[in-house]
C-alpha cells in the first residue's frame, strides 16, 4: 500500500495495480486524475487514511477504463496518420 502526495505516484500506483491513498491537497491535476478512474474515494486526511487503505482498489474496472483509454487514442493516431 503507498500513500502518494504527487501526481506522478498516483499514476503509477493506477497503472501498475497498487493500493493506495492520497492525501488531501486540492491539487487539480491530482483530483482530475483521481476522477478520471473513478477513484476519488482514494482522498484522505490523516483522521481518515486507515480506513481508505483499508478499502481495495477495482482495478477490473480501472483497468477497463484504460483499456478504453488507449483503444481511443490509438484509433485517433491511426486516422490522424491515414488523412
Amino acid at each position: 500500500m503507498n500513500l502518494m502526495k504527487n501526481w506522478c505516484m498516483n499514476l503509477f500506483s493506477i497503472k501498475y495495480n497498487k493500493q493506495f491513498a492520497v492525501l488531501t491537497q486540492g491539487s487539480d491535476k491530482v483530483d482530475s486524475l483521481l476522477s478520471e478512474f473513478g477513484l476519488t474515494d482514494r482522498t484522505a486526511t490523516v483522521e481518515t487514511i486507515e480506513n481508505v487503505l483499508s478499502k481495495d482498489i477495482d482495478y477490473t474496472r480501472v483497468n477497463k477504463i484504460i483499456e478504453e483509454k488507449k483503444e481511443r487514442s490509438q484509433n485517433y493516431l491511426l486516422s490522424a496518420v491515414e488523412d
